[in-house]
């Protein structure tokens, strides 16, 4: 866990930063930059995330297309609006496509780091990311494109069973369609939940590899580089539970001591020429020491960045003051192994697992000892009180549904 310069300049003269998005990415974005004097401006659609609700959020933007045209129409209302250039923080891939295809229509009034066009669509595309990952000579899973429902069945068979489908770029119509992040295929029965799904094929899917292990073998490396594709911060972490369960998103993580992880991407991104924040997913297969690169992100932060700021590698700082020319925080010589929990979405994927006999309640509470939530934090506590009331209402209407109440 690396990062290096000396701490922010006097909070008066400091950019302002505009966060796109303010799910849990953006609400650990602005946390970090607001603790440390930096004013956040929030672009969302309405009714606003949770993330809206953060006094370290101290104005938004209501954008109902948070992606295209919509968003760059926004960006560049509010750039024009003042003098100084701000600094910008995608936190979904499409913001990302957005930013970097009008980066010389929003650079006079915002602060970004990208890498090159090329380098952001190679990465941000499966396929193109493992042909650019075999021609450097790095491990990754055999992968297939899918564009249209007829390549489903070869494409399984191609790269073999298990298999995950999912969208070749992430996209809202894969979720909408099948509401997971991605589909596991044990047989080739399973893939025909994707050939009868009512999918436009608009974004390919493909059909990659499943590398055995579970959630517990997926190991992530955050970093941020600067221009000369130098890492100035990397944090490796390991995922403890995912949901859904085995092919999900993060719902538990915390530190790990993985510096051949590390090692491989620092060498990866270089080797791109990446810049700005980026990150790389493994998996390690039990009993092995192989290291196969699953996907990376470019351009943004991570889902579960936080997880680095909490314990004290405050990676959206260190870009932060990269890119608007101030001095990043001080290097640390230790860091915590605090766990990073998103508790609604954590006893779900646990409850799975107890149900097979996999784990025990106590067990759980071990493996995410000591830990801190995602949403909830003392200095920010009406994100916290606003997610656990939606939760009630929505354990209370499953409730009233189940016993009928309403219809008496």
């Amino acid at each position: 866990h690396r990062i290096g310069g000396n701490g922010l300049s006097d909070a008066r003269k400091q950019p302002e930063a505009v966060v796109v998005g303010l799910s849990i990415n953006g609400l650990s974005v602005a946390r970090c930059l607001g603790r440390h004097g930096v004013r956040v401006i929030g672009i969302d659609r309405s009714p606003f995330p949770i993330g809206a609700r953060s006094r370290y959020v101290r104005r938004m933007i209501d954008c109902q297309h948070v992606a295209g045209n919509g968003l760059v129409e926004a960006l560049t209302e509010l750039g024009r609006e003042s003098g100084e250039r701000r600094a910008l923080f995608p936190t979904s891939d499409l913001h990302v496509e957005t930013v970097s295809r009008n980066r010389d229509a929003l650079a006079p009034f915002y602060h970004f780091a990208l890498p090159e066009q090329e380098v952001v669509e190679g990465l941000l595309h499966k396929d193109r990311f493992r042909e650019i990952a075999i021609a450097a000579g790095f491990d990754v899973p055999a992968t297939e494109l899918i564009r249209d429902a007829s390549d489903i069945r070869a494409a399984v068979e191609s790269v073999g069973l298990p298999c995950v489908i999912k969208s070749a770029v992430k996209s809202p119509e894969f979720l909408r369609t099948f509401r997971e992040k991605g589909i596991l295929c044990r047989a080739s029965e399973d893939a025909d939940r994707v050939t009868t799904g009512d999918y436009d094929y608009s974004v390919p899917l493909v059909a990659q590899e499943w590398i055995p292990g579970g959630d517990g073998s997926v190991l992530f490396v955050l970093h941020y580089f600067n221009g000369q594709s130098e890492p100035l911060a990397s944090f490796a972490g390991r995922k403890i539970r995912q949901t859904p369960p085995e092919v999900g998103h993060t719902a538990s993580a915390r530190p790990v001591h993985a510096p051949d992880a590390v090692a491989v991407s620092e060498s990866f991104f270089r080797s791109v020429g990446a810049v700005g924040f980026c990150s790389m997913e493994f998996k390690r297969p039990p009993g092995t020491d192989r290291l196969v690169m699953i996907e990376p992100t470019v351009g943004r932060t991570d889902w579960q960045e936080d997880v680095a700021h909490i314990n004290r590698v405050p990676i959206v700082t260190v870009g932060y003051t990269d890119m608007t020319g101030g001095e990043p925080p001080p290097m640390l010589a230790n860091c915590k192994t605090t766990a990073w929990v998103e508790f609604e979405a954590d006893i779900r994927s646990a409850r799975y697992y107890i149900q097979r006999g996999e784990l025990t309640w106590r067990g759980w509470l071990r493996s995410i000892w000591p830990f801190r939530p995602v949403v909830a934090a003392l200095d920010d506590p009406v994100p916290g009180l606003a997610f656990i009331g939606r939760v009630a209402g929505r354990t209370l209407r499953k409730y009233v549904r189940i016993t009928g109440i309403g219809a008496r």
